[in-house]
């Protein structure tokens, strides 16, 4: 069961069309221009998780503090750090890859699991 606590979000304009609602807890970046954008490389700087979807130019909450929902791409452990896949899921960090929290519950790729988020950070 994923569970969300002490959130903090903050609004970010979307940067592309993510009114996809298969784009909903998915890891997101930050453009050129400061927008949100999804993930697509696993060696991206995931800014947040984020929380609902909308079309390109609109606001849209992002979490990125606490205890959030966020969508697995692989199976995860619970206690495992976390980083982005190349489509925004996320999956146990590997080496040279940045770290956007640890999995509060774990879960299979699909699934909706807890991240307890923190600021990005490179695993040596």
């Amino acid at each position: 069961m994923a569970i969300e606590e002490g959130l903090k979000q903050v609004s970010a304009d979307a940067g592309a069309d993510l009114s996809a609602a298969a784009n909903q807890f998915k890891a997101v970046k930050l453009d050129a221009n400061g927008a949100v954008v999804l993930c697509s490389a696993i060696t991206d700087v995931t800014f947040g998780i984020l929380q609902d979807v909308a079309v390109a130019g609109k606001a849209v909450p992002v979490a990125v503090g606490g205890i959030c929902k966020a969508k697995a791409g692989a199976t995860i452990a619970a206690g495992a750090p976390v980083a982005t896949k190349a489509d925004g899921t996320l999956q146990t960090a590997a080496t040279t890859q940045y770290v956007i929290g640890v999995a509060r519950f774990g879960g299979v790729s699909g699934d909706i699991i807890s991240v307890q988020l923190q600021p990005a950070v490179l695993k040596a």
